[in-house]
């Protein structure tokens, strides 16, 4: 898939997770939590030229999937003082 920021460069996401576990969000819900790696290579020789961290959380009860793709910093936090209402 072709780089929405550089079309020299196309994505090359990660398969595996590089984290995984249970993250608490709020009090009282806890979400699934993965980490995925995921790169940006040259056309033309597959030389990695930019890297990035996605990241999800899934609340399964409440079916709400949370994504950050560009792991962005002090949302971690923000989500483990989050309120519901």
């Amino acid at each position: 898939m072709p780089c929405p920021f550089d079309s020299t460069t196309a994505w090359n996401p990660g398969d595996k997770a590089g984290s995984r576990g249970l993250f608490q969000i709020g009090k009282g819900h806890k979400a699934k939590y993965a980490a995925w790696p995921n790169e940006f290579v040259t056309n033309n020789g597959g030389r990695r030229t930019k890297s990035f961290t996605a990241r999800e959380w899934f609340l399964p009860s409440s079916k709400i999937l949370i994504i950050d793709v560009w792991n962005t910093p002090g949302l971690s936090e923000v989500l483990k003082g989050a309120t519901w209402s």
